[in-house]
């Protein structure tokens, strides 16, 4: 129980490699190779997310690519794309790595602060990010500002 915090300080922190690329260099690198990679997450900007209380929504897709996607608004906090990711790794343990049907989570504002800082400091950064990012176009999205995310991706029943 104790490892679902620590996997998804670690998917966060995977994301700073990312963001040491250059825009068109990670824009490569999504298209040519992120894409198809099951570590991959993509964090998306959206001006509205469609659900009232959600502050953002995890998406676990079967026949697209990326197959998981955390869309954020300019309304979500650093804890809440916390919450978003420890959420998402908690389904990539009970599901794995691929789903037979489209999921989506919403995400309601995050009450509690982790006991682990790293994890919000590091989703402040992704946030960061995505206010500087060029859009991207997404097959069955559109065209968002994206960050892509590199997780690690445990096995059902680890």
């Amino acid at each position: 129980m104790h490892m679902i915090p620590r996997l998804g300080i670690l998917a966060i922190l995977g994301t700073l490699l990312l963001l040491a690329r250059p825009e068109s260099l990670q824009a490569q690198w999504l298209s040519a190779q992120g894409a198809e990679d099951e570590r991959v997450v993509l964090v998306g900007l959206v001006d509205d997310l469609e659900l009232p209380e959600a502050t953002a929504v995890v998406i676990r897709r079967p026949a697209r690519q990326p197959g998981d996607v955390i869309l954020v608004t300019s309304e979500t906090r650093p804890p809440d794309l916390a919450k978003a990711f420890a959420m998402l790794q908690r389904s990539r343990l009970r599901q794995g790595a691929r789903v037979e049907r489209e999921l989506r989570a919403p995400i309601t504002r995050a009450t509690a602060v982790p006991r682990d800082g790293r994890a919000v400091a590091a989703s402040a950064t992704v946030l960061r990010a995505l206010e500087e990012a060029d859009p991207v176009e997404i097959d069955g999205l559109g065209s968002l500002r994206v960050v892509p995310t590199v997780t690690i991706l445990p096995e059902r029943g680890s």
